[in-house]
């Protein structure tokens, strides 16, 4: 526990470095500009990290209270996890816009800011390779196969045991109906976060269009809600029962249908080209091209939904159309 402690407030430093230098390039208007990330499928890829890194950051610091409770040993291999996740987020960002600066993209508007964008990314991948190469130097022994007997959600209700405000609501009874129902309670906290990220996103950039704060809003939704779903898997959010075939396939079908949704959305355009629409200029057309894919990959993992022969029609029409083009 004490080799882990340090190695995970190096982490969340690297993930406040990493958002702060990732907002200033994205958000603000005049530095996204001069950088050489400024275009999709890109920026959508990087934006992905922007809200997921702090989410991150975040659970890792508020478990920091129950650091030295029951379950040490589960806590620290799924911290560990956790961080790790982190890390990878934070050094797919990064060798993306290594890439982009590789290979000189948007040169023609490299000035002023880009200079200090890239020295930031400098020392984030510095800090990231660095970590990395610590936690997997310190990777701990393997553990049996099993589930987790100790799991964050317990964290939680232990340290709101120590809040007047909020005891009467951290009951054993609340945390049981919480693992029995963890889909539903993912679902609700992604909506909760969505609504907060594109309202004021909404807010930021006048958006008067109802369609395009919904359409916003769904990707935002499936997007935390697919990282939730995998970064449970990974970490081990909730210890949960076991659980039903039925619900098993339902859960899989959540998450791929939202992992289309992203990459159908940071490839919107080129998705435009390959089935005739061209540039995708309108919210409607915006919202077929991203949400119909993701929607079909969400019923390929239900048994006799859709016939087997359809997926593979779908990709073939779409690698054609991208040739075509």
């Amino acid at each position: 526990m004490r080799r882990t402690l340090p190695g995970l407030l190096a982490v969340i430093s690297t993930a406040v470095l990493f958002e702060a230098f990732t907002v200033l390039a994205t958000q603000n208007t005049a530095v996204r500009s001069m950088s050489p990330w400024q275009d999709d499928p890109y920026n959508t890829a990087i934006s992905v990290a922007i809200f997921m890194v702090p989410m991150l950051a975040v659970v890792l610091a508020l478990r920091l209270p129950a650091w030295k409770g029951d379950g040490g040993h589960d806590r620290e291999r799924q911290t560990r996890r956790a961080a790790a996740a982190m890390l990878v987020l934070i050094g797919l960002s990064s060798i993306i816009r290594w890439v982009l600066v590789a290979v000189r993209a948007h040169r023609s508007d490299w000035m002023g800011w880009t200079g200090f964008l890239i020295s930031g990314l400098v020392i984030v991948s510095v800090l990231t390779a660095v970590i990395a190469g610590l936690l997997i130097r310190g990777r701990l022994p393997r553990r049996a196969p099993g589930p987790w007997e100790h799991d964050w959600l317990a964290d939680v209700f232990t340290t709101a045991q120590r809040i007047p405000a909020v005891r009467r609501l951290a009951r054993p009874e609340h945390a049981a109906w919480a693992r029995r129902r963890a889909v539903g309670v993912f679902v609700l906290l992604s909506l909760f976060a969505a609504v907060i990220i594109i309202g004021g996103l909404a807010y930021g950039e006048r958006w008067t269009d109802p369609m395009l704060v919904l359409w916003a809003l769904t990707v935002q939704t499936t997007s935390i809600l697919a990282f939730c779903s995998i970064t449970k898997a990974v970490a081990g959010f909730i210890a949960r029962p076991r659980r039903s075939r039925r619900t098993r396939i339902a859960e899989v079908s959540v998450l791929t249908g939202g992992v289309v949704i992203q990459a159908a959305t940071a490839f919107h355009d080129e998705l435009g080209r390959a089935f005739g629409i061209g540039a995708v200029t309108t919210v409607p057309a915006l919202a077929a091209i991203t949400l119909i894919p993701g929607v079909i990959a969400g019923l390929i993992p239900i048994p006799g939904l859709i016939p087997d022969w359809m997926p593979g029609l779908i990709v073939a029409l779409l690698m054609a159309g991208l040739m075509a083009d």
